[in-house]
């Protein structure tokens, strides 16, 4: 059985816990063995209590860069793979330096990372030194998973990060075999789009 890490810095509710949440429920239902690690922060608690409510094994932990240091961040990640003795880790990032401290450790350390940046702003600057590490980071990887077309094309002629490495899955897991889950019927008078079909590439 395949076991899978997913992590996140983030501090508070939105579409990457939101996400996390479609991963490792269809991953468990592919029969591989998930544990999520979010940030200890207070903002989190009612997405770490939705995991737990469906059954996702998850902790919280000194993640965000913010708040700690790239030692504890190291640390906690290290002894996290440790424990876990997962297959592979997939980090997922609300900004493009989110979970810098943990991705670089995870690359040193020599496990197979898959990273996706949720979030690709083209107003934001980095100084020189952070970009060599996002670049170090994104040729490192695995995996980069951008999600929509307009992320990739931001890293590539934006920031000028360009690897064969790079995929787009917008929003979703593909999976051996395709699952079909229902749409959420709104009030609004749109068109009922048809049902999301959710695949995942680990």
């Amino acid at each position: 059985m395949q076991r899978v890490l997913l992590i996140s810095d983030v501090t508070a509710p939105g579409g990457v816990g939101t996400h996390m949440v479609q991963l490792a429920t269809v991953a468990e239902r592919e029969e591989w063995t998930v544990q999520v690690v979010l940030d200890d922060a207070r903002g989190n608690a009612e997405m770490v209590s939705l995991m737990r409510q469906s059954g996702i094994t998850v902790r919280t932990e000194p993640l965000y860069h913010g708040r700690n240091s790239a030692d504890v961040v190291e640390r906690v990640t290290m002894n996290t793979i440790e424990e876990f003795a997962p297959d592979i880790v997939h980090v997922h990032c609300g900004s493009l330096r989110g979970s810098l401290f943990c991705r670089e450790a995870i690359v040193r350390s020599g496990m197979p990372l898959i990273f996706t940046d949720h979030y690709v702003a083209n107003d934001v600057l980095y100084d020189d030194r952070t970009m060599e590490r996002l670049r170090w980071l994104h040729g490192a990887a695995l995996h980069v998973v951008s999600i929509c077309d307009e992320g990739k094309r931001l890293l590539r002629e934006h920031f000028k990060i360009c690897y064969d490495n790079q995929v787009v899955v917008p929003y979703g897991v593909r999976l051996s075999k395709r699952i079909t889950v229902p749409t959420v019927t709104t009030e609004y008078p749109l068109r009922t789009p048809p049902p999301i079909s959710l695949y995942c590439d680990w």
